[in-house]
């Protein structure tokens, strides 16, 4: 893991330090295996299994956002497990931490808004994740953050880095804009999302991204990444 995100794990550990829950507030008549409800609090928050993480999130939550005192108790072992790149929702990365409603700044205090900003920035400016950067911006976005102050630290990304994450999600062939279909929402959205998926799909569409693509395409050197990556992107732009 990256030093810089290890020590924002560790510093998530500390600053989200609470005493442990009693209900996981999820479903217990037939979602959540009785065996991992029994245990779920009985280790230390940063040896909770993943399984057992897995299974709470398959289980129906009612509502959508859980309380703070529970989201405050298992935000870092979530931080911790994204960060480890592990698979923490067998449904789709994209809802990890809507049920925590992250981006909800008047939920939080200001210490812990300053954190959960840091591990949003870091989080998705890690090039080598295992999910496309269209998943991400859906997880991000589910749990209450600003689409636009995204696509703003993507556009200060190098163009090798932002065309070779965007032709990740469209290509390489034939390339077309394919959003995740978490972009929709459910009956857990929070409000925003929809205004976030909007100013998504018009960012992925729009004269500037295509500007941009078409400059990094005519200056690449022939036969390099960004030139095919420039060409996915375009190609993709234009079946749009």
């Amino acid at each position: 893991m990256n030093p810089v995100m290890q020590a924002i794990i560790e510093d998530a550990y500390q600053v989200f330090n609470r005493a442990k829950p009693a209900d996981t507030e999820v479903c217990k008549a037939c979602c959540l295996d009785p065996k991992i409800e029994a245990d779920f609090f009985k280790p230390d928050i940063r040896e909770l299994p993943l399984s057992y993480l897995q299974g709470w999130f398959e289980a129906a939550a009612t509502p959508a956002q859980v309380s703070l005192t529970l989201s405050r108790y298992l935000l870092p072992r979530v931080f911790d497990l994204l960060a480890q790149r592990e698979e923490l929702t067998l449904v789709g990365t994209e809802v990890a931490l809507q049920r925590f409603a992250t981006g909800d700044t008047s939920r939080w205090t200001e210490t812990e808004n300053e954190l959960i900003a840091s591990f949003t920035r870091l989080h998705l400016d890690d090039a080598e994740q295992y999910d496309t950067l269209d998943e991400i911006l859906c997880m991000f976005s589910a749990a209450g953050h600003k689409a636009q102050d995204l696509i703003d630290q993507i556009w200060a990304w190098p163009d090798e880095e932002v065309f070779c994450r965007l032709a990740d999600c469209w290509g390489p062939s034939p390339a077309v804009i394919i959003p995740t279909a978490f972009w929709n929402g459910g009956s857990g959205e929070m409000p925003i999302h929809a205004e976030n998926a909007k100013t998504i799909a018009d960012w992925y569409r729009s004269d500037a991204l295509n500007a941009r693509a078409k400059t990094a395409y005519e200056t690449a050197p022939a036969g390099s990444q960004l030139r095919d990556d420039a060409q996915t992107v375009l190609t993709a732009i234009a079946s749009a």
